[in-house]
């Protein structure tokens, strides 16, 4: 275990502020949560609507 302690002691210690960065939350996707969120209410809109011709849906 010499070595990995050796290693440890060789890395500059970050910042805190450095550090924290590393745990802000992150989207790559910009933009989908909120199409996904649009597309739950539509699904929901539309769940609670029956269907006008109940015949066509089983």
């Amino acid at each position: 275990m010499a070595t990995n302690e050796r290693f440890w002691e060789q890395l500059p210690r970050m910042d805190r502020k450095e550090r924290a960065k590393q745990f802000i939350p992150f989207s790559p996707l910009r933009g989908y949560e909120e199409l996904l969120r649009a597309k739950e209410r539509e699904v929901e809109a539309q769940a609670n609507f029956p269907s006008p011709n109940p015949e066509s849906h089983p």
